[in-house]
């Protein structure tokens, strides 16, 4: 019951669900942790509140050219195109280092995401590889390497968020958009993915979720390649590519034996 006052006592101070979620994560974790440390014998349940499906902005191919072009800062620069093109959270280019770039393979590996002052690993501790477009190749391969860290201060250290956050929509401001975060190029990568057909599927491993319903808040934006699909019922069918065919009996080389009613045996 106490888990349950909790709840009630945030919603009544008017907090949303959502932000009570996260407080109710929190505690289960911590939960969990004094189990291994401590030994409790039982947790209590927690149930999370409902949610609906969180809304979400993304820019258009016109207003991401756009907001490149207006951005005159270097780095910034180059961290809003790994953005776009990636889909990389903030952290995850502010830990990337150059030990996770193969310019020769076009290819990166997520392997650090830097926050809150601490390199850890990247969110649901999980890696993951990321191809490179031809564009951002040339962008890595002309960069300055200052130190470790692909995106870095003068000295070598990894980016402050709240620094890049504000010119970011200083940059957005400039271009006559409306103010975004990070998490927006993000958000208008996986868009522009799956607005050219790309699956779900594919994009949840190039985002690195954990789980697929986190991914399912792109499908909004497949009408037209869902009407693509139902559209193929109607072209024909070849056979050849199936496996065995039943048939109907009406052209087929082969003819189905016909089945006769049993004779009865006299004993």
């Amino acid at each position: 019951m106490l888990v349950e006052d909790f709840k009630a006592k945030r919603k009544q101070g008017g907090l949303a669900a959502k932000t009570i979620n996260n407080h109710l994560a929190v505690l289960r974790k911590c939960l969990h942790i004094a189990q291994e440390w401590v030994g409790l014998a039982m947790l209590p349940k927690i149930k999370l509140l409902k949610v609906p499906p969180p809304k979400f902005c993304f820019l258009t191919p016109e207003e991401s050219d756009k907001l490149l072009n207006i951005i005159d800062d270097e780095l910034l620069h180059d961290m809003a195109l790994l953005a776009l093109k990636t889909g990389l959270r903030f952290g995850e280019l502010a830990g990337l280092g150059w030990s996770d770039v193969n310019l020769e393979k076009e290819i990166l590996t997520v392997r650090h995401s830097f926050v809150g002052g601490i390199i850890g690993s990247p969110k649901n501790n999980k890696t993951r590889d990321v191809p490179l477009t031809a564009q951002v190749c040339e962008m890595l391969d002309n960069r300055e390497r200052v130190g470790d860290f692909v995106f870095c201060s003068n000295k070598g250290k990894p980016l402050r968020y709240d620094k890049y956050r504000l010119m970011l929509q200083y940059s957005c401001q400039m271009a006559g958009l409306k103010k975004i975060g990070w998490h927006t190029l993000r958000h208008t990568f996986a868009s522009h993915l799956v607005c050219k057909g790309v699956s779900l599927k594919t994009i949840q491993e190039l985002l690195g979720h954990a789980d697929m319903k986190m991914t399912m808040r792109y499908a909004h934006l497949l009408p037209t390649t869902l009407r693509e699909a139902i559209n193929l019922l109607d072209k024909p069918v070849e056979l050849n590519s199936f496996g065995q065919y039943l048939g109907n009996g009406v052209g087929q080389a082969e003819k189905i034996p016909v089945l006769t009613k049993p004779k009865t045996v006299a004993i």
